[in-house]
C-alpha cells in the first residue's frame, strides 16, 4: 500500500506547503490522508487508525525540536518507529542533525524540489514498509 499520513503539529495555520506536497504525492499515485493540525498524541492516534507507509509532518512554528521529540517518542512507545517520518517546513540547517537523531528520516525545506522529496520517498520503497 502506498498511503501517506500528512498533518501539521501544533497550531500552525500555514497549510499551503502541505497542500502542494499532498497534490504532488497524489499525482504520483499515493493515497494521502490529510489530518490537519493535531497534537503529537492525536497524530500518533491518526497513524494507528490509518496504518500509513509514510508520515509527513509540516511545521512552520519554530517548535519543531520540541514537538518532533515528543512525536517520535510516542511513535516509539506505540512500536511504530519503523514508519518513516518526513518533516517539512522552515527548519534551520543547524537543526537537521538533531531531528535525524530523533529518527526523522528526511527534512524537506522551502527551495527543495518536489522531485527531491519524491526520489527520497521512492528510495525508501514505501510499498513494502507496512507489508
Amino acid at each position: 500500500m502506498r498511503k501517506v499520513l500528512l498533518g501539521k503539529l501544533g497550531l500552525d495555520a500555514h497549510w499551503r506547503g502541505a497542500a502542494v506536497v499532498a497534490k504532488y504525492l497524489m499525482d504520483k499515485g499515493y493515497e494521502v490522508v490529510y489530518v490537519g493540525n493535531q497534537t503529537p498524541e492525536q497524530m500518533v492516534e491518526s497513524a494507528i487508525q490509518e496504518d500509513p507507509s509514510l508520515i509527513g509532518v509540516s511545521m512552520l512554528s519554530g517548535s519543531h525540536i520540541l514537538l518532533m521529540s515528543k512525536f517520535m517518542q510516542l511513535l516509539q512507545d506505540k512500536e511504530m518507529k519503523d514508519i518513516p517520518v518526513v518533516l517539512g517546513g522552515t527548519i534551520p540547517k543547524q537543526d537537521k542533525a538533531k531531528l535525524q537523531e530523533l529518527g526523522v528520516a528526511c527534512v524537506y525545506t522551502p527551495g527543495d524540489s518536489l522531485d527531491t522529496l519524491g526520489d527520497f520517498i521512492s528510495g525508501i520503497n514505501v510499498n513494502t514498509v507496512n507489508s
